[in-house]
């Protein structure tokens, strides 16, 4: 069942304008008075307007057309008005006084105003969908590892020292055989006690000789002795 209802009626001329470079004006129904009627449709929730002409004698729609935000009312003259929908022709309506003009301007005039301020939804912004998995960049996390994959991360105490090494590692020598640094060490503590204890017998033997010899070649001695250092 429709819910299309009159909430208004007039009796007018209905003329359409012809497309040229003067303004010229056909007049619709043999230029008899038509009942023209603004409906208004509820049965969607939001009002439908629209306006309908047609000639009472032989029933003859002379207009149909509708009421939208963006329709053009214009009065021209106290009983004329110009009614006009984008992509439509232009049509003139003729009233029979300036009152009937008056009223249905009025009529017009706030029906278009009611459906411009219809609330229409609210649109979401547009946001773009997520790029696939592979294209992911990395998540800035030190315990995972460049596939993804977690790593282990060992606990550091900024505070405390590092440990020194053992003797046992062996640091230089391959393998870190720690018996073989420490046996080096040896060998070369025995060739120093060697070299010390040769280099005191000498000078120990030196000492006897000079004793043995008189003054003067010991001093010649001792000269010589100190040139060479």
């Amino acid at each position: 069942m429709s819910g299309e209802v009159s909430i208004y009626c007039v009796n007018a001329v209905v003329y359409e304008a012809l497309v040229g470079e003067e303004a010229e004006w056909k007049p619709l129904g043999n230029s008899a008075w038509s009942e023209m009627h603004i409906f208004k449709d509820d049965s969607e929730g939001v009002g439908n307007f629209r306006i309908v002409a047609w000639i009472p004698d032989t029933t003859e729609v002379i207009l149909n057309t509708n009421i939208l935000p963006d329709t053009i009312w214009e009065v021209k003259s106290d009983d004329f008005a110009e009614l006009a929908n984008i992509d439509e022709p232009r049509y003139g309506i003729y009233f029979p006084s300036p009152d009937v003009s008056n009223a249905t301007t009025g009529v017009v005039n706030e029906t278009v105003e009611k459906l411009k301020a219809v609330e229409l939804p609210a649109v979401e912004p547009f946001r773009p969908p997520p790029p696939p998995k592979d294209e992911l960049p990395p998540a800035e996390n030190p315990t995972l590892g460049t596939d993804g994959s977690e790593r282990i991360v060992p606990d550091i105490n900024p505070g405390e020292p590092p440990q020194a090494p053992q003797d046992d590692e062996g640091f230089g020598l391959e393998g870190g055989d720690g018996s073989a640094r420490r046996h080096s060490l040896a060998e070369f503590e025995e060739v120093q006690q060697v070299a010390y204890n040769a280099s005191r017998s000498e000078s120990a033997n030196l000492s006897e000789e000079i004793a043995k010899m008189s003054v003067e070649e010991a001093q010649s001695v001792e000269e010589a002795q100190a040139q060479a250092q």
